[in-house]
This record gives C-alpha cells, sequence and structure tokens, in this order.
C-alpha cells in the first residue's frame, strides 16, 4: 500500500497500469488456506478500489485473478502439531500444499498471459 501511495503520481502522470497478483482464493478459499484466502480478499477489494479511483486520472490498476501457479509459494513445508485437530486430515494437508506444484500453470506462461492481459485497453481482471 505504501508503494501504491508512493508512485501513485508517477503513475497517474504516465497514464500507467499496476498489476497485483491475486487470486482465485478470493472468491473460492481453499482449505488449509485462512490467511493467504483472506489476505487475497482484501488485496481484492483495495485493488478493485485504486482500479475506481484511479480511473478518472488514465491510470490503471488492476488485479489478476490468479489460479495455481508453479512457484515457490510452497517452499515452506509445514507440519501441523501434535495437538491439531487436523492429524486425522495430514495426508490432505501435506497434498494440499504442493498441490499448486503438481498442477498448477508453468511460470513462464503465465507471465505470458499477464502481460497478454495488461497490454489490451481495458486489461481483464483475471487470467
Amino acid at each position: 500500500m505504501r508503494l501504491c501511495q508512493a508512485f501513485a503520481p508517477l503513475l497517474i502522470q504516465s497514464e500507467g497500469t499496476t498489476i497485483n497478483v491475486g487470486s482465485v482464493a478470493a472468491r473460492i478459499p481453499y482449505i488449509f488456506g485462512s490467511v493467504h484466502n483472506a489476505s487475497k480478499g482484501a488485496l481484492h477489494a483495495y485493488s478493485d478500489t485504486l482500479h475506481v479511483e484511479l480511473a478518472p486520472f488514465e491510470a490503471k490498476f488492476i488485479v489478476m485473478v490468479t489460479g495455481g501457479v508453479k512457484s515457490n509459494i510452497c517452499r515452506t513445508h509445514r507440519e501441523l502439531s501434535e495437538s491439531s485437530m487436523y492429524i486425522p486430515l495430514d495426508a490432505e494437508y501435506k497434498r494440499r500444499q504442493l498441490h499448486p506444484q503438481a498442477v498448477g500453470m508453468d511460470t513462464a506462461v503465465y507471465a505470458a498471459k499477464v502481460v497478454k492481459a495488461a497490454l489490451k485497453p481495458y486489461p481483464a481482471n483475471s487470467v
């Protein structure tokens, strides 16, 4: 948010575009992802508001509604505590941590789609 505030004058002056990488999890939450889901929901609301607020200045502010992408988001392996009520679901918990790496879109393909969407006159808010 500080970066958006700091760069808003330059964005307006250049009639530029800012892109935030959102997540489908903001709209369709996934299990064991409550913090991620909530933070992406907040990002979407913030981005949508700035999109409206900056439109009169011909500056674009968009959020890409992203699904699974093969990235380093799963680089931190987490274990359930022994007292977790989810211990019976431990196998599913571990599988879910690696899910984006197993089925996600290649990062180069994703990046190309983001650029293509952003270069449209009125960028789509999803990839």
